[in-house]
């Protein structure tokens, strides 16, 4: 057996692959929006189920960073916009992981050991550290939407409904932030990783239905 036969996948299985990747994409935005739900709103006496939701919220960020990965490399990293897109998306799940530690786990510490001990000043750090990160992943998020719903329009067959919501996904985020007074407390971030996982959902549904 040379090496290109060994390397060759038969059209049933690149099928179930791609409908695996979907049904990962549709999980880890319901998981998102479910676990988000429940994202503690302060962490008084709150450590534990701040860093579990926050570590299963990690999981949520890898997944999709996975999933939308291979939607990715479906519609060819060989053009411009899908791998610029690409590299805004996984610099999003980035500063969306850097984010959670710091909110789930690096804050929850530092509020059990007391403000005298640890100093307000650090605490503000804190804050806007992550405040910073979730900030940029929006934005990273929606550049990685905008660049992806510009190449469905493009590619053969097009996509126009998938690009439509991809381009909503992309600036309703932005203007929910700006309304939201430019910082991510809990009901914001609930609002806008909603909308930016519903269209990973409808990506997910696609590729479970045999789409790119």
């Amino acid at each position: 057996m040379d090496g290109q036969e060994a390397n060759t996948v038969d059209a049933g299985a690149r099928t179930y692959h791609q409908k695996s990747f979907g049904y990962l994409l549709v999980a880890a935005a319901l998981g998102t929006v479910f676990f988000m739900a429940h994202h503690p709103t302060s962490f008084d006496g709150m450590t534990g189920i701040a860093g579990m939701v926050h570590g299963v919220m990690l999981v949520m960020v890898i997944a999709l960073a996975t999933g939308l990965t291979h939607f990715a490399i479906g519609l060819g990293l060989g053009h411009l916009p899908v791998l610029a897109g690409l590299v805004c998306y996984l610099a999003a799940t980035i500063g969306n992981s850097l984010a959670a530690v710091v909110n789930g786990f690096v804050f929850p510490s530092l509020a059990a050991r007391g403000e005298e001990e640890i100093g307000h000043d650090i605490f503000d750090f804190a804050w806007d550290l992550n405040q910073a990160l979730a900030k940029l992943a929006v934005f990273a998020v929606a550049a990685a939407y905008l660049l992806w719903s510009v190449q469905l329009l493009r590619t053969s067959p097009r996509r126009p409904i998938l690009a439509g919501l991809g381009l909503l996904a992309a600036v309703v985020p932005i203007a929910v932030l700006i309304l939201g007074g430019n910082a991510m407390h809990v009901s914001t971030a609930l609002a806008i990783y909603t909308i930016q996982v519903f269209w990973a959902a409808c990506v997910g549904v696609t590729m479970i239905r045999g789409g790119r």
